[in-house]
C-alpha cells in the first residue's frame, strides 16, 4: 500500500553513507525537493540583516546547506553536528562552493561541545524536537550569543492541517506514537510552546516563519505524480512570513534575542 510504505521508517543516509561525495549528492538531491526548498525558505527570509563578518553558528549543520548559504552572504561559520560522514561531506561541500576559508565543521554534541568564541547568531533547524533537555538545550545557546545576538528555532508544529491530515491516517493504520516524520522525535512544539521556552532561556521571540501549509508530500503519494501547480506552495511562497500563516505551516521557525 502506498501510504504505508510512505510511513514506514528507513535508516537515514546521513547514518550510513561514508563517502562525502556520494553524501554530498544524496544531501543535494533532498534539497531539491519541494519540501526541502520551502523549509530553507522559511528560515533564510527571518535572516534579514547583514551578516558580513558576522560569526554563526549552525547547530546539526548536517552537510552544510545553511552554513554555506550564510557563509556566502559573509557570515563566519561554525557548523556542528555529531555525525562524522555529515561533518566530512560539509568539508567536502564548503569546498565545492568555494567558502572553505569562512566555514569551521566540528564533529561533535553540541550539548557537550564547548566554545571559545560567542556568536551573533545561532541556528538549530531541525535539532529542538530531538532534545531530552530542551530549556538546557536553549540556555546554552543564550549563552552563546553576543549583546543583541539571535537565535532561529526550526521543528515541527502541531497547530497546523498537516498535524492533523497525516496524524489521523497514521493513528487508523496502528501508528500510536507519532511526532513527526522521524522516530527519534521526543515532543511537539507550537508557537506558543516554543515562546514560553524561549522565556525560560531569557530569550524574547521577535517573529516566526512557517512553510508545508498544503500536504504535497502526501499528495506526490496518493498521486504518483509531483505537484507542478503554484496553487500548491501558494502560502509558502508568499504569506508564510505574515501573520496568521507564520503560525500555522506544519514547519515552523521562531527567532529570538536575548531579553
Amino acid at each position: 500500500m502506498k501510504i504505508k510504505k510512505f510511513l514506514k521508517q528507513e535508516e537515514p543516509y546521513y547514518n550510513t553513507e561514508r563517502d562525502p561525495i556520494r553524501f554530498v549528492e544524496k544531501y543535494n538531491e533532498k534539497y531539491n525537493t519541494l519540501y526541502y526548498k520551502k523549509k530553507a525558505q522559511e528560515v533564510l527570509r527571518l535572516i534579514n540583516f547583514d551578516l558580513q563578518n558576522k560569526k554563526v553558528l549552525d547547530i546539526g549543520c548536517c552537510a552544510g546547506f545553511l552554513s554555506i548559504n550564510l557563509a556566502k552572504k559573509g557570515a563566519i561559520v561554525t557548523g556542528i553536528d555529531s555525525s562524522e560522514y555529515a561533518i566530512n561531506a560539509a568539508l567536502h561541500n564548503a569546498k565545492e562552493n568555494q567558502v572553505e576559508n569562512q566555514c569551521k565543521f566540528i564533529k561533535e554534541d553540541f550539548n557537550l561541545a564547548e566554545f571559545q568564541d560567542k556568536f551573533d547568531l545561532v541556528i538549530a533547524k531541525d535539532v529542538i524536537e530531538h532534545i531530552q533537555e530542551d530549556e538546557t538545550f536553549l540556555k546554552k545557546i543564550e549563552s552563546l550569543l553576543n549583546h543583541n545576538g539571535k537565535v532561529i528555532i526550526t521543528t515541527q508544529n502541531s497547530f497546523s492541517f498537516n498535524y492533523i491530515f497525516e496524524g489521523v491516517i497514521r493513528k487508523l493504520l496502528g501508528q500510536k506514537r507519532w511526532v513527526g516524520w522521524d522516530s527519534t522525535h521526543v515532543r511537539w512544539y507550537n508557537p506558543w510552546k516554543l515562546k514560553r521556552k524561549f522565556k525560560v532561556a531569557n530569550l524574547k521571540v521577535k517573529n516566526y516563519s512557517s512553510s508545508y501549509f498544503f500536504p504535497y508530500e502526501m499528495s506526490k503519494v496518493l498521486t504518483q505524480k509531483e505537484p507542478k501547480s503554484k496553487i500548491h506552495t501558494l502560502i509558502d511562497d508568499h504569506l508564510g512570513n505574515k501573520k496568521p500563516f507564520n503560525l500555522i505551516g506544519w514547519s515552523i521557525s521562531a527567532i529570538g534575542e536575548k531579553k
